[in-house]
């Protein structure tokens, strides 16, 4: 269950690029709390052949 959700992106990156248009159309939604633990928020430049761009970013692991 999601209580007061954050947005994980941090950057006005299109997700959603087409030949006609470029839009920022994923969302990363993470918590409050686990929003800190997130950085170097990314769209990746890679063709995945969609229109989607894949997002990264990096997290502690399991272990903190």
């Amino acid at each position: 269950m999601w209580c007061r959700p954050s947005i994980g992106n941090r950057r006005n990156c299109p997700t959603f690029v087409t030949a006609s248009r470029a839009k920022v159309l994923d969302v990363m939604l993470t918590s409050r709390k686990g929003a800190p633990l997130i950085w170097e928020w990314r769209v990746l430049d890679d063709h995945f052949f969609s229109d989607h761009k894949y997002i990264g970013f990096k997290s502690p692991g399991p272990d903190g």
